[in-house]
């Protein structure tokens, strides 16, 4: 029997220490604007890879904040880039407090791990100029109709519609029309 063993550091990989590891170097398109036309598509982000001196599966983490907030969750992924559907990404920043239809920079940042074990590092500050969505749903709808209000908006006999529960802009109401052909009409406001 015969055993033997490496003696070099050379044969044996370390990780580096934080401070020696290369962060990613964060890329994405310098302006988005985020429309009901392209709400269902993605926009892709790239890094150039981390480096922790060891060949290993890198865990690329990616967050947003509005500066001065604590950064969101994105998305995550191993390889060199991310695909974010754009309603994803738009939920997230209306949650950070960004206002609709209002183009304001976003922060990003990419954290690189490859194990709790180890320090992740994180990428620079990216700026990026985003126009979230927000459609502006009514809170209430009315009907109004010969047989809903004598098509008065002062009267009790409006019906007003009840919203779908987790599904804004969206109202119902069940209502009996005695004569279809009298007419009625919705607005989001009793006038």
């Amino acid at each position: 029997l015969a055993f033997t063993a490496c003696d070099k550091d050379q044969d044996m990989y370390k990780v580096l220490p934080a401070d020696q590891v290369t962060a990613p170097s964060l890329k994405t398109h310098s302006a988005i604007v985020i429309t009901l036309d392209n709400l269902k598509s993605t926009t892709t982000f790239k890094w150039n890879k981390a480096d922790f001196g060891v060949p290993a599966a890198i865990e690329y983490t990616l967050y947003a904040s509005n500066g001065a907030s604590t950064p969101v969750l994105v998305s995550s992924g191993f390889g060199d880039s991310l695909d974010v559907k754009l309603e994803d990404l738009n939920k997230q920043l209306i949650q950070l407090g960004f206002q609709p239809n209002v183009t304001a920079n976003v922060n990003f940042t990419l954290k690189a791990s490859i194990s709790s074990k180890y320090d992740a590092v994180t990428s620079l500050v990216l700026p990026v100029s985003i126009t979230p969505f927000k459609p502006r749903y009514p809170d209430h709808v009315y009907m109004i109709g010969s047989e809903f209000g004598s098509w008065d908006w002062g009267s009790p006999g409006i019906a007003e519609l009840t919203p779908v529960n987790g599904k804004e802009g969206l109202f119902w109401c069940v209502r009996y029309f005695s004569n279809p052909s009298n007419g009625f009409k919705w607005c989001t406001v009793k006038a």
